[in-house]
């Protein structure tokens, strides 16, 4: 059993209604070899379920013996401490916050994806109407495709690649726009 430190003792109390204690939970931060847990590693070393472990986990935030954070699609929590930055214990040395953006960052954006549709558009509409000219040029005739129909796939498929190119500069525009009023 690990000695529990006194400033976490002064925040909790007994209630002899609950089999598992705050401080059994608490024990089980102090004893871990990990800086922060999840509530599911919480629940399996104190016998709880995960849903009767998650408002006590959050009890313990309230009264700031815990720190929680979203993380992974769940929550993590770990020993609230003043003189340390989240789960990373003081004497480790944190490298500071990258600013710049990611290539995938980058793409996921939604301006930068219709950038690559007008791109893809276009470039399949000049194929078409390339195509057409040489059929028209060499008078080659295909089975199921005829000349009215590569010239019209062409001019809808360019004209859709511009449409693109429209909502990819009014979409950059509003991005830049809203981050600059933040």
């Amino acid at each position: 059993m690990t000695e529990i430190p006194d400033w976490i003792e002064e925040k909790i109390s007994f209630d002899k209604t609950r089999d598992v204690q705050d401080s059994h939970i608490v024990e089980v931060f102090l004893e871990s070899d990990r800086p922060y847990l999840s509530n599911r590693k919480v629940a399996s070393e104190i016998g709880l379920t995960k849903q009767g472990t998650t408002p006590r986990l959050e009890e313990l935030v309230d009264i700031d013996i815990l720190d929680g954070d979203s993380a992974a699609g769940g929550r993590i929590f770990w020993i609230h401490d003043d003189r340390s930055e989240w789960p990373i214990p003081p004497d480790v040395e944190v490298e500071p916050v990258q600013e710049e953006m990611t290539v995938n960052e980058y793409f996921n954006q939604l301006h930068v994806k219709y950038g690559l549709l007008a791109i893809g558009g276009t470039m399949i509409g000049a194929l078409l109407m390339m195509a057409f000219t040489l059929f028209v040029g060499y008078e080659i005739q295909m089975p199921l495709i005829n000349a009215s129909g590569l010239l019209l796939g062409g001019v809808i498929f360019t004209v859709l690649g511009y449409s693109f190119v429209f909502l990819a500069l009014g979409f950059g525009a509003w991005d830049r726009f809203s981050s600059q009023n933040i």
